[in-house]
């Protein structure tokens, strides 16, 4: 990848376990993206075309408007087939988990989504069962479960345990690396 002055950037991946399927190790999160604004736009366009292909957002991000601005910005951009997709669920119920993973589909456009995650273990049960299903019928390629607070730790590991996920997601930051010791 080009970079100013000429040099290259090498873009560090690594394999999918299951699948050996390679994926940058840095993406792109959207948790602020609440209006589609040029300077978006440029961000994500700019890094799918450096190779930066992992854009990773949620039903609830920027007040419910994430998914939607990707979805814009992937159509109009047409690059949805260059980008590793991810999502998360924070639904409780069965019912309002299948509701909402259409509407992500939907605010996506895409008949697709790479990764789906449950998202802080909110209703386990209920919305990994019905990612499973749409996994099943082809619609998502990936299923995990996403924590963001070291006290989850615990049920997180008990449910890597017992269910069948492609990943999961941690906080692992300067100012939180118990995850080192634990998972």
């Amino acid at each position: 990848m080009p970079m100013a002055g000429g040099s290259m950037l090498l873009l560090i991946t690594k394999p999918i376990p299951s699948t050996g399927e390679r994926l940058p190790v840095v993406g792109i999160g959207t948790r602020t993206y609440e209006t589609l604004t040029e300077d978006v736009r440029g961000v994500i366009t700019g890094l799918a075309a450096s190779g930066c292909t992992l854009i990773d957002t949620a039903d609830n991000y920027a007040r419910g408007a994430s998914e939607a601005i990707i979805g814009e910005v992937m159509e109009t951009a047409k690059i949805r087939n260059t980008i590793f997709l991810s999502t998360k669920i924070n639904a409780r119920g069965k019912e309002a988990g299948r509701a909402s993973i259409e509407a992500s589909f939907k605010k996506l456009r895409t008949d697709k989504i790479d990764l789906y995650y449950v998202h802080n273990l909110v209703d386990t049960d209920n919305q990994l069962a019905n990612l499973l299903e749409v996994k099943q019928a082809g619609r998502i390629r990936y299923v995990g479960i996403s924590i963001s607070s070291d006290n989850q730790y615990a049920e997180l590991e008990s449910r890597m345990r017992n269910n069948p996920l492609d990943f999961v997601q941690i906080d692992y930051a300067i100012n939180n690396r118990e995850v080192e010791e634990r998972i």
